[in-house]
This record gives C-alpha cells, structure tokens and sequence, in this order.
C-alpha cells in the first residue's frame, strides 16, 4: 500500500468515517473479508464531514463524545469515534494523504491534536462542530476523559465510556440513515432503487445472496491490530458474531477488521428471509448494533401486488389499567396476517378487543406473493391510582382499651401504616391501644401514584382521684385520742402526712397529738393527685390534770423525760418552759432532735 492509495472522495452517501479502497483492498475472497470494491471509494462519507465552519471565536465547548458509526454512548479501542461540539477547530478538513507517514496515521491536524486518557488518538477530520478520530489502544474499561489541544493547549475535555466492544453500522445518508452501509459481491451498493436517485446505482439484496456489510468497534481480533496505523489485509474478531436479518439468523462467513477501524461482515441472507426492509442486528461481547437499520431484501416478487394495510387503529388509544380498546384492521393482497403481542394470526380485515397493562405497540404484519407490510398501533395506558378504605372501631375509647384499625385498598402494591406499625398487608385489620386519642395514617402506594387515609382513636382522659377525709372527734382534750377516716377512688397510692405515710385507699387511724393538727391526705392515681384535710383541735388540760403523761408538776426537767411524746406534753400542756431552752418550741432537743 502506498499514501497516494489513501485518498478520499467526499460524495455523501456515508456516515463517518470515510472508508476508501486503501483501508478495504480489492480482491475477491469474501471468506476473507477483503472484497470491497473500487466502488467504495467513491461513496465515502461527506454529509458529517463537510459541515462548514468559520473562525473560532469563543473557546472550544464539546457536547458529546459518541461512537463514529452508529453514534452510541459507548466506544472501544480502535473504533472510529465523533466529537460534536463548538468552536472545536478553525478550519474544515480531512487529512491528506501526505499527512500518512510510514503507515502511521496522523495524530495531528493544523495544531489540533486529542488525546483520549492522555493517550493520543489519530485524526480523521476537523471543524469547527466536529472531530472525528480513531480511538487509540485503551487499557481500561469505563469512564475516559477527552481532550482537544490546539498547539499543546487544553482546548475542552469531556468524558467517554469505553466498554470491551462498542459495535455499530455504518449508515447509508439518504432516507434518514436508515439503511446499512452495505455492497453485493460484485461491489453494487445495497439498498432500495433509486436510493441516490440517478448518481448512483444501487439494488436489494436477495434471499441465499452473500452481502458485505460494514462498521466499526466489534472488539479485538486475532491477529491483534494497533491502533493508528494503515492496516490492509484481514484480521478475525477474536470473538464470535451474531447476525439477525429480520427475525431470521444470517450464516456469518467472515467477520473482521479490513481497514483502519474498519469492520466487515460478510453474511448470507437467509434464504427464508420476506421481501421488505428487514431489520438487521449484530450481537458481540453481550452488545448490539444501534436499532433502527435495515437491509432491503427482494425476493424475486417482483411485478407482484405488494401487500398493503389499509388501516390498522386502536379505539380508544389511551386506557387506564383494566379496561379495553378495539383494534381494528383491513388489508389488501395478503395471504397472511399477524399481530404481535401475543394475538397471533388474523384475518385479513377484522377486530380485536385487547387489555393491555401497559402502554403498547401492537405490529400488524401482512404477508402476501408480493412481500411484506408492517404498521403499528400504541395504545397508552394509564395506571389506576390507589384507592382506601381506613376506620377504627370503636372509635373512642377508655385508657387501657382496646380499638380496631380495618382498612382495605385497591391498586396498591405497598400500603404502610404509622404511629409504629409499618408495613402492612393489602387489606387487613390491627388492634391498638393507644395511651391518648391518636390520628393514624394509611398510605397505599401503586403503579399509579399514593393515597392516604386517616383514623383517629379518642381516648378518654383518666378520671382524677376523689378523696373523703374527716377526724371524729375534731376537738379533743390533750392526751384524748381522735380518729381519721378516709375513703378515696382511681387511686394507686395514699400517703398521710405527720409520720403516718402510707397507707390502704380506704381506712381509719386513731391520733393522739399533743397539740392542735392539721392532717393532710394525698390520693395519687393514673388521673393525677387529690388531697384533703382534717384538723385535731386539741384543749389544754388543767395544770394539776393527771394527762396521759401523769400530772403536771410531776416532772420539770429533761432528764425525767421518757419520750419526745412526754416532753411535748409536758411543755405544751403543762407549760414547763424550761424544756425548751432556746424557746424554738422544740423541748429537749437531746430526744427530739429537729422537733
């Protein structure tokens, strides 16, 4: 191969990047994968390339880095990769033959170099709105970064994924890039009639027939080819290929790098293979080719009506989740007809009633002598929102009791209760007993969005304590007894002061003091406290009385004392003041200590 043989036409029939008869030689073993012909030169791709730009005027901004063919997010090694942005270069053009240097492909163009990883890459093409460049060697897989120099001066950067393999088509421009980059055996470009009106000349492929079609980023190949290098020859995908004409699995005969970055696959139609625009799918390394090509397949019907569909329709074309639509359909020189989605064949003019839980595309398929004709029908379905019922019964109640939480729901795949409850079934009942009136909510959460309810449970307050509390007699003579009663209710504990502490809810006690008492009560219980009264009264005795402690007179000093009881008595009732002889009215601090 010499540099003079790389050069590249820029008729716009083809997607970047440009393949020129250089990169594919000639020849004509198709097992080999080197049979693309002189014709291919002159088909190279210009729609991408020639878009025209002026002088950079802000600094360079890159909205995407995708895959050069089919223009996925992801790219590999070795494959041709686009740049779309702005200001990326000042200039617009492909390299130039002289720019190959010793089989090395140029990493340069003008002072615009990128680098991806801060591996250099080689470069293809420039403009102000798009770079296009072939991958270098990547050792790791995942996020890269890609950066555009001019001069050695960081112009923009973005990121790339990188997986193992990044398989895509190259893409006819006409028709909206619907059809494959792809040419017979005897270098005839493939595709509908007329597909580049008079320029150039172009035919469908037929059932049995071997086609040659082309892409890049299928993964590496045994022989391992580098990057950034004229390569001709062929070198074998190192893993398997999978080709799917229509519904119909193609014989892969060979499948390999023929070209810089270029990949080609030489398959045999099935022979089974309708007439029509089938699509075409190419599985390796667990990813496929972009969606939405085609291979225009005869099958020898020419001259032949070709089906047609006069309508195919949904009535009505939105639902909500459970209900029904009415496909509807008629046809015309078909001898077979099916509906996807399960329905299966049909006749050729009729009705289907469908509910589908989802939005759908139906596909009517109508086949006859003269090929095949699709047409589709979506109907969209909404999902239902949630419904609820939620009650508690009864729904007031006494500290301690008990109610009953009952709900039921409807379109709900998660329902979940609060206050502690969590997560609960669809329909149910639970039973609680909360310590106040408390509101308890219920969400029912679906497909078609969240619902809530609310029950509240009002729990009575806790009755107060009630307390009776009396001293009989009320007045008495100093060294005479009084009785306390009581009676208390909704209490847990009953407490009396003046030494007497706790005692039963209900009760008497007999009391001596030695002077004039007020006795407090306290009823303690899950409604609160209550207290309550009784005073003793007590009348000092006469001065020569006997008391309960003998007659006064008959003792004056603390150490004749037996109990604080007695000194009290003998001070308060007898007046013996010398008892208290820090007049504080505590006697004989020695047995009383603190009175």
């Amino acid at each position: 191969m010499t540099q003079s043989t790389l050069s590249i036409l820029t008729i716009t029939v083809l997607s970047f990047p440009a393949i020129s008869s250089a990169q594919a030689p000639q020849g004509a073993n198709l097992i080999h994968g080197d049979a693309w012909p002189q014709t291919a030169a002159r088909v190279a791709s210009g729609a991408d390339a020639l878009r025209q730009g002026g002088n950079r005027t802000k600094k360079a901004s890159i909205s995407s880095v995708v895959q050069g063919a089919s223009f996925g997010d992801a790219i590999s090694s070795g494959s041709w990769v686009t740049i779309f942005g702005t200001d990326l270069a000042q200039q617009t053009r492909l390299w130039r033959d002289d720019e190959i240097v010793e089989g090395q492909l140029p990493s340069a163009l003008d002072g615009i170099r990128v680098v991806v990883n801060g591996v250099p890459a080689s470069i293809y093409f420039i403009s102000p709105s798009q770079i296009n460049i072939q991958a270098p060697d990547l050792s790791a897989l995942g996020p890269v970064t890609v950066e555009i120099l001019q001069n050695d001066i960081s112009q923009a950067q973005s990121t790339a994924q990188v997986a193992a393999a990044a398989p895509g088509f190259f893409m006819f421009d006409p028709e909206g890039r619907r059809y494959v980059a792809a040419v017979h055996a005897d270098g005839t470009l493939l595709g509908p009639e007329g597909l580049f009106g008079q320029s150039l000349l172009t035919r469908p492929a037929e059932p049995g027939e071997v086609v040659l079609l082309f892409g890049t980023g299928f993964g590496p190949t045994d022989p391992s080819v580098p990057a950034g290098h004229v390569f001709s020859g062929a070198a074998t995908l190192s893993n398997p290929v999978r080709v799917l004409i229509g519904d119909l699995v193609a014989d892969v005969l060979f499948a390999g790098l023929t070209g810089a970055g270029l990949h080609q696959l030489n398959v045999v139609v099935p022979p089974a293979a309708r007439s029509g625009d089938l699509s075409l799918v190419a599985e390796t390394m667990g990813m496929s080719t972009q969606e939405g090509a085609f291979l225009t397949v005869q099958d020898g019907t020419a001259g032949l009506p070709a089906p047609a569909i006069a309508y195919f329709s949904a009535a009505p074309t939105s639902i909500t989740a459970g209900q029904t639509t009415l496909l509807s359909w008629s046809t015309e020189h078909a001898d077979n007809v099916q509906i996807d989605n399960g329905i299966g064949p049909v006749g050729a003019q009729g009705t289907k009633s469908v509910s589908p839980s989802a939005t759908t595309t139906y596909n009517i398929t109508a086949t006859g002598p003269g090929g095949s004709k699709t047409a589709s029908a979506t109907i969209m379905v909404t999902q239902p929102a949630p419904t609820v019922q939620f009650s508690a019964a009864p729904n007031s109640i006494k500290s301690g009791e008990s109610s009953t939480l009952t709900w039921s729901t409807q379109h709900a795949d998660n329902v979940q209760i609060d206050n502690g409850i969590g997560p609960v079934n669809l329909q149910g009942t639970k039973s609680v007993s909360p310590s106040g009136t408390t509101t308890y909510n219920i969400t029912a959460t679906g497909p078609g969005g969240s619902k809530m309810a609310t029950a509240t449970v009002t729990v009575a307050p806790k009755p107060a304590p009630t307390v009776q509390f009396s001293a009989s007699p009320s007045s008495i003579t100093a060294g005479q007894s009084s009785t306390l009663t009581w009676s208390t209710q909704n209490v847990d504990s009953v407490q009396i002061d003046h030494g007497i502490g706790g005692v039963s809810p209900n009760g008497s006690r007999t009391v001596s003091p030695a002077t004039s008492t007020t006795y407090q009560i306290t009823a303690t219980g899950p409604g609160g406290s209550k207290t309550a009264l009784a005073t003793v009264t007590v009348s000092p005795g006469s001065s020569g009385g006997t008391g309960q402690f003998g007659p006064c007179g008959s003792k004056t000093t603390c150490g004749e004392m037996t109990s604080c009881e007695e000194a009290k008595y003998f001070l308060n009732v007898c007046k013996v003041t010398r008892l208290d002889a820090d007049h504080d009215g505590v006697p004989c601090e020695s047995i009383c200590p603190g009175g």
